[in-house]
């Protein structure tokens, strides 16, 4: 919100019942008192406008089911197998060939 006129507006955080209520002058009074708190100074008397309005929403959800997942072997599957690359081993001083998985979600 800002005073009409000015340039910088000033965040003010409102209840929701202040819109629910409709109440303008409980917006108007907050804005007030953001902008005395702020600045050391406020003008009731003058208009007020919104300038642009954010909203954050809290809810309670239901917490999805837990998907079962199959235990897998000790050895990757041969659908994982992708070839062999080659992987520098600096304890080798060398690259080697060495067989590719895919990487698993």
């Amino acid at each position: 919100m800002r005073y009409v006129g000015q340039e910088h507006p000033v965040t003010v955080e409102l209840p929701a019942g202040v819109f629910r209520r409709r109440n303008r002058d409980a917006l108007k009074r907050s804005f007030d008192e953001e902008h005395q708190r702020r600045y050391g100074t406020c003008a009731p008397g003058e208009p007020a406008e919104i300038v642009s309005l954010r909203a954050t929403v809290t809810g309670a959800m239901k917490k999805p089911r837990l998907e079962r997942i199959a235990r897998g072997g000790r050895a990757p599957p041969a659908s994982a197998r992708r070839g062999k690359r080659g992987v520098y081993f600096a304890e080798l001083g060398r690259s080697r060939a060495t067989r590719a998985t895919r990487a698993r979600a």
